[in-house]
């Protein structure tokens, strides 16, 4: 019977009264397209229909789920995912998009808070070495103090042909009181970088905490491992001009004679080189420090008790 040119008759159910094409079109699950509208297609098996629902599931997920960058970096977090990021703190937020690494970056010191030094020294008529010159400089090789010394004592070799000092650069330099005092307003609660820091502050005659002393003479990578007769290993340090020759290529460093400046500046681009790590080693030494001053506190605490308790019979 011709479904176009036949009423169907009352008693027929509802979905025999149902066409072909409105069984289709109803039992076709709907897809949602890229402009979010809603296409169907007529004329299609129910093998089609069951693709295409797979399809729409697989898009769904594809969707739904946060695509990976290349090195383990989020580029889009669903809002569980950013609910979760916030107490693991290994990534960032949906808005940022970024990779935030747990781990905290070591902080150093302010560049500020650096100053190099270099003395050169002059011979005194009771064998010891009197500062004569003396030079602070900034963290960018700027000129914060320069000036002579003159002797403590009566001089008896002016090593003219190493400190490149004479007798007339010491005619009325200011003293060495004077000199003291600048240096160390300079140096207040800074870090003072060198080589052989001992004897620039010996020759000063001052002091500043070790911890906050930098010294390319007792930094154990710049030393040079030797062994004694006895067997043992010993460090002991290496010269100025061969650690800039090997660590820094400069082959033209105290070519002549010395220059002060030359050489602070030497010993703190040493230290920039190896900064992180100079840097872990000091905190580590620090740690270290405070560790043996609490026992020894204990230690002391305990003798004082025991000292109280003996009297009373204890």
């Amino acid at each position: 019977m011709d479904e176009k040119t036949t009423t169907p008759p009352s008693s027929w159910s509802f979905f025999e009264k149902l066409s072909i094409h409105d069984r289709i079109k109803r039992d076709k699950p709907r897809r949602r397209n890229n402009g979010g509208g809603n296409s169907s297609t007529s004329g299609e098996s129910s093998g089609d229909n069951d693709s295409i629902e797979r399809l729409t599931i697989s898009d769904k997920i594809r969707r739904d789920k946060p695509s990976r960058r290349r090195g383990g970096s989020i580029s889009s977090c669903s809002d569980d995912s950013a609910s979760h990021d916030e107490t693991s703190a290994t990534i960032s937020s949906a808005s940022s998009g970024s990779f935030v690494h747990s781990y905290q970056k070591r902080s150093l010191p302010e560049r500020s808070q650096y100053v190099a030094v270099d003395c050169e020294m002059v011979g005194g008529i009771s064998g010891t070495s009197l500062c004569a010159r003396v030079v602070l400089v900034d963290w960018k090789g700027r000129t914060l103090l320069d000036t002579c010394v003159a002797p403590v004592e009566p001089v008896e070799d002016y090593r003219t042909y190493v400190s490149g000092i004479t007798e007339e650069d010491l005619v009325g330099a200011p003293s060495l009181m004077r000199v003291q005092q600048q240096v160390l307003d300079l140096l207040e609660g800074k870090i003072l970088v060198g080589h052989a820091l001992i004897n620039d502050l010996e020759a000063l005659r001052i002091q500043h905490p070790w911890h906050m002393q930098r010294d390319t003479a007792t930094y154990p990578p710049f030393m040079r491992n030797v062994t004694s007769q006895d067997g043992q290993s010993l460090l002991l340090p290496r010269k100025l001009k061969e650690l800039v020759h090997e660590k820094l290529g400069d082959k033209k460093f105290q070519s002549g004679v010395h220059d002060p400046i030359e050489d602070a500046m030497g010993a703190l681009n040493l230290y920039k080189q190896h900064r992180p790590r100079w840097e872990a080693c000091v905190q580590s030494n620090m740690k270290k420090s405070q560790q043996e001053q609490a026992f020894m506190l204990r230690q002391q605490q305990h003798f004082y008790y025991m000292q109280q308790m003996l009297p009373m019979g204890f």
